[in-house]
């Protein structure tokens, strides 16, 4: 319990059955912890996950006590989410951008942040390819009515008017092969990158099956193990004698 709590500048300083315990508003704790269960919606991430990462921020406290600091965190100041690719990115592309898409859970003045919507970047990219060929074929059509009044309206077709017409229709084609071909080119983009995604979420569930099939055994043979002898006799060691 904690009594004689005084402020001495920014520090508050109390005392308890440790010792002397300091904060200050710059010390933090900030701890990282593997996830699993549910279906979690992460904000940069192609699915859904079952396995994720979680950092959390709380505010920091020490201790000073038999001669030894002692950390503990306390309030909670920010909680994120996010998948085993997003948290291999994060500590492999440092000074890289503004930094790696990651979920907020919790924000103190806040509290708990409602989970955004999953989208589906199949369906994503295919509405906006229909947009944009829609975009195209009625440039298309716009430009099939001109020359139909053209045609409709003058008995001879001049230089100018032909020249016109191919210019009008080289932009409608190169614009539908330019946009069809971008399109294309970022589907298999993200296809490549949901593969990605994918297969992190499929070893992450292996290596957690492989971890708690480890830890069974361990508890179920603990007798046998502990009979064991040791491979390595530090008793019988011989150092190289300089």
């Amino acid at each position: 319990m904690e009594k004689n709590i005084r402020k001495e500048g920014d520090y508050e300083i109390s005392e308890n059955a440790l010792g002397t315990s300091y904060k200050h508003p710059s010390f933090g704790m900030l701890s990282f912890s593997r996830t699993h269960g549910g279906h979690s919606n992460l904000f940069g991430s192609s699915i859904q996950h079952n396995d994720t990462i979680h950092m959390v921020l709380r505010e920091g406290k020490v201790t000073r006590g038999l001669n030894d600091d002692w950390y503990v965190g306390e309030d909670e100041i920010l909680e994120v989410e996010m998948s085993q690719s997003q948290f291999a990115e994060l500590i492999t592309s440092m000074n890289v951008g503004t930094g790696t898409p990651c979920t907020i859970k919790y924000l103190r003045g806040k509290g708990r942040i409602n989970e955004a919507d999953f989208i589906n970047k199949r369906q994503q990219i295919t509405n906006e390819f229909k947009e944009s060929m829609n975009e195209r074929m009625s440039d298309a059509k716009e430009f099939y009515d001109e020359v139909k009044e053209l045609f409709t309206t003058k008995k001879s077709i001049g230089k100018g008017d032909r020249e016109m017409i191919l210019r009008r229709l080289a932009n409608v084609t190169q614009g539908m092969e330019s946009s069809s071909k971008f399109i294309f080119d970022q589907f298999q983009n993200q296809i490549d990158k949901t593969i990605t995604e994918a297969k992190g979420e499929i070893e992450a569930f292996a290596q957690n099956k492989i971890n708690a099939i480890a830890q069974q055994a361990l508890v179920e043979q603990k007798e046998d193990i502990l009979k064991l002898e040791n491979p390595v006799d530090v008793n019988h060691m011989e150092l190289d004698e300089e």
